[in-house]
């Protein structure tokens, strides 16, 4: 039967335990000596180019018997071997020549000198053809794991079929097979299946099988040439010594002394898959408060330790291609709160989780299937101290503001455990040693910006391209765009409940007015701060279980995170939006000033009428109040029927006023209700006789310096004339 007209593509980890003779192609070796080139005329990094600085290319045994003999004044000199022998061999450094020597003699002993050549077939068999495909031949040192890292392409096999994986021994002029095995399907993550021969397990072998469409005649073959060359480049990645090489990998992070930690977490990675859809060769690098790990094969757990500084730090997951060209440019990423670990984000609280965060625990697990989420513009940010990368919603009718669904790739399990300390705190002490840390970490920043601000040269003047990029227009667009969506945002809590139901204002009332004929309310003036913070606690209690409820909902997202999601607008319409952007930023910050100016000078006389006139309505105010309250305490002293039909009245407004249907008469009132400045603008309309500062400003320009003085003219004792008294010694001499 005929395949799909799909491929696999195999990638080749490792193989391990394979049966190599004892005696066969032992390992070999040269070496020079570690400080040679370092004389008045000579070059030392030069020195290792220099083929008669090296020794003959002998095995293992041959170069140990050879060190050993050496003069007693060379036996404490540095010296640098390469096992194996060859010009791409990696170097490697020691003191002197016993270490060496031991070193040497340890690989002997392991039987890692014992090496043979091995190559990889794969066989499948479609309705058309039979299609053979070989690795390159590699080195297999005894029954050691022997990385291998190569990719074929593959069709796909014939419904029913397998694709058959044969392990050979490389004998001239003849192939031995030392082991095959059968693999039925795509699995798209690293497995490891055991090689056997005539019955008897002989190995295994670690490859990643992936499902692939129809690649064009050729295509795989030059996709094969340059995995192939960058397979090459990385070879020669290895780090050096002093760490330059510009081809290996960007050096992970490690833990320092001087950091403090909280606790300790545990990350072990159980599965990875599908990742192979976005890397040739991926692998991942874990991060988590400046200590880095990397996680290169996924066919058994792996296990990271790490100590956490704050809880409330992320763990971040970025996952690379080994094979691109840019080897350090992340593909995507995983950002997992520390919080989550103790708390899930978004859960309602029960009586186990309070007193989870009360009480002391030794450890705390949870487990994750997480699949890698598109990069942001900001990249990982591994070069960058302090960096904290994030997730941000996509915001309304801005196109690509959000992440794009076909980015999202891969999925990896994981599993997370906290260990708070030891001996073991509870998440409060935790929580407060952090802010600690925080409250001292903001004390040292300061410094440290003035010493560096200092540097500066402070008659510079910054460009106006240097203040333009400087300015971030995005972060003002969002903080418009939260604003916005904060006052479009359905009540939560109490309201919100009341809202839901009718009865809900009912039954509100009813325990408001048992609660106050039972004398608890209004009671004594100490206890209504304890009031107080038990309506915050029912409050807070409600929100949660409303917010548990909006973010379990798989139909409406609590945020928009999805380009797909977002209805994209024309450029006249993101012309239109960033004007109306600038236009509220300018009416929020004028309602605001505005009506804070003329609240603090209504009642300072800044207009003697206006202010007047506020003093008397304020009057009349506080007279007609004080006579409400005078009736209120003659009829109800004790406000024990009072306040109960009072709350009771409030309970069914709230509870009965979302359900008043529109009419048309007050469409212009409701839409005036939905703006939020809109009780701002109708005070500075009604209050548009007092001031504020723009208008007392404009008052003294027009009537202090403006206008001149009586009985003097302007050439001699005009505001404008730098010798003139003034206008205020001129009033008084006016009047004298």
């Amino acid at each position: 039967m005929a395949n799909d007209g799909g491929s696999w593509r195999v990638d080749v980890k490792a193989v391990l335990g394979l049966p190599v003779p004892e005696a066969r192609g032992a390992e070999t070796s040269e070496w020079m000596w570690g400080d040679c080139g370092k004389g008045k005329i000579g070059i030392h990094a030069l020195a290792r180019f220099n083929p008669a600085r090296w020794s003959e290319i002998k095995p293992l045994p041959d170069t140990i018997a050879l060190l050993r003999v050496q003069d007693g004044k060379d036996q404490g000199r540095p010296i640098v071997l390469k096992v194996p022998a060859g010009v791409l061999s990696a170097e490697q450094h020691f003191a002197t020549v016993p270490e060496a020597v031991a070193h040497l003699e340890r690989i002997v002993a392991e039987g890692l000198d014992r090496v043979e050549r091995v190559t990889i077939e794969l066989v499948v068999e479609t309705a058309r053809k039979i299609t053979k495909k070989s690795t390159q031949p590699f080195r297999v040192y005894g029954d050691k794991l022997a990385s291998i890292d190569q990719r074929l392409t593959l069709p796909k096999p014939a419904e029913g079929g397998a694709m058959t994986v044969k392990v050979w021994r490389m004998d001239n002029p003849q192939r031995v097979l030392i082991g095959e095995a059968s693999v039925v399907e795509a699995a798209d993550q690293d497995i490891e299946i055991p090689v056997m021969l005539d019955g008897t397990p002989s190995g295994a072998v670690q490859l990643c099988v992936t499902s692939i469409g129809t690649a064009p005649a050729g295509l795989s073959t030059i996709a094969d040439m340059g995995d192939a060359m960058m397979g090459f480049r990385n070879q020669l990645g290895v780090l050096e010594p002093d760490g330059k090489n510009f081809l290996a990998r960007q050096p992970l992070l490690s833990r320092t002394q001087s950091n403090s930690f909280v606790g300790e977490c545990t990350v072990v990675i159980d599965s990875a898959r599908g990742l192979s859809s976005k890397a040739r060769k991926p692998y991942l690098v874990l991060h988590l408060d400046g200590h880095e790990f990397m996680a290169e094969s996924f066919a058994n757990p792996l296990t990271f330790k790490f100590g956490i500084a704050s809880l409330q730090s992320d763990l971040r997951i970025y996952c690379y291609d080994d094979r691109a060209v840019d080897r350090d440019a992340a593909l995507g990423r995983i950002i997992i709160p520390m919080v989550d670990v103790i708390w899930s984000v978004g859960a309602a609280p029960s009586f186990s989780q309070v007193c989870a965060a009360v009480c002391r625990q030794s450890n705390i697990s949870k487990t994750y299937d997480a699949h890698f989420m598109p990069m942001s513009n900001s990249g990982d940010g591994r070069k960058v101290a302090g960096f904290k990368d994030t997730f941000t919603p996509a915001l309304k009718k801005k196109a690509r503001s959000g992440l794009q669904r076909a980015d999202a790739f891969g999925c990896v399990r994981l599993s997370i455990e906290v260990h708070l300390g030891e001996p073991a705190k509870s998440q409060l002490q935790c929580y407060v040693a952090s802010i600690v840390s925080e409250v001292r970490q903001e004390k040292t920043e300061p410094q440290a910006s003035s010493t560096q601000g200092g540097k500066k040269d402070p008659k510079r003047e910054p460009s106006a391209l240097e203040v333009f990029k400087k300015l971030d227009l995005g972060r003002i667009d969002r903080a418009v765009s939260r604003i916005e969506t904060y006052f479009e945002s359905p009540s939560r809590g109490i309201v919100c409940w009341l809202q839901a139901a009718r009865w809900h204002g009912f039954a509100a009332g009813i325990a408001w007015c048992c609660f106050c004929l039972f004398g608890f309310f209004p009671g004594r003036f100490w206890a209504w701060p304890l009031y107080l913070w038990t309506l915050l606690l029912v409050n807070g209690l409600l929100v949660a279980q409303q917010r548990e409820k909006c973010w379990s909902s798989h139909e409406n997202m609590a945020f928009p995170v999805w380009n797909e999601d977002v209805e994209p607008e024309s450029l006249e319409e993101a012309v239109a939006g960033l004007a109306k952007d600038v236009r509220h930023i300018g009416r929020v910050t004028t309602a605001l000033t505005s009506t804070v100016e003329r609240l603090s000078n209504a009642f300072t006389f800044a207009d003697g009428v206006a202010s007047i006139c506020c003093f008397a309505c304020a009057g009349i105010a506080a007279l007609l109040l004080s006579l409400l309250w005078l009736f209120w305490d003659l009829l109800d002293p004790s406000g024990v029927w009072s306040w109960p039909l009072l709350g009771f009245s409030c309970c069914l407004a709230i509870s009965w006023g979302r359900g008043a249907a529109p009419t048309q008469g007050n469409t212009d009132f409701e839409k005036q209700e939905e703006d939020p400045l809109a009780p701002l603008d109708a005070f500075n309309r009604v209050m548009n006789c007092v001031p504020d500062q723009a208008d007392l400003a404009h008052r003294f320009i027009s009537t202090q310096v403006q206008c001149l003085q009586l009985g003097h003219s302007l050439s001699e004792e005009s505001p404008f004339n730098a010798n003139s008294e003034g206008p205020n010694k001129a009033c008084q001499r006016n009047r004298r």
